[in-house]
């Protein structure tokens, strides 16, 4: 078995970690996986299927934000700016253009920094 599908195999598995609904669950991306970090620990996590279909209609920042999952984020690796914006640390920017990536409510946003 490869080593992406070692880790989502285990991150289903796991409980949800916005309403902790007992698995099997969805192994999700906390970023869109376009931005290329796809299958790393840090940008997955495990949804129920209710909390994923939440957090795609209502969008990362507002589901972060109700389900307080900002001590989710901070354990991944994720950092805030000062004006309370998550970003994924210098060490994780984007492959394509070494920018930062900023979360959105729409996914993320490259910024230079």
């Amino acid at each position: 078995m490869s080593k992406n599908k070692q880790l989502r195999k285990a991150v289903g598995s796991a409980p949800c970690v916005a309403c902790g609904s007992p698995p099997p669950n969805d192994p999700d991306h906390v970023i869109t996986y376009a931005t290329r970090l796809k299958d790393e620990a840090l940008n997955m996590w495990s949804l129920c299927r209710s909390c994923h279909g939440e957090k795609g209609r209502v969008g990362i920042i507002t589901f972060v934000r109700v389900n307080n999952l900002e001590g989710e984020l901070e354990r991944r690796g994720f950092e805030r700016t000062f004006d309370g914006k998550w970003f994924i640390p210098a060490s994780k920017k984007c492959e394509f253009t070494g920018k930062t990536l900023v979360l959105t409510e729409c996914g993320w946003d490259e910024v230079e920094q």
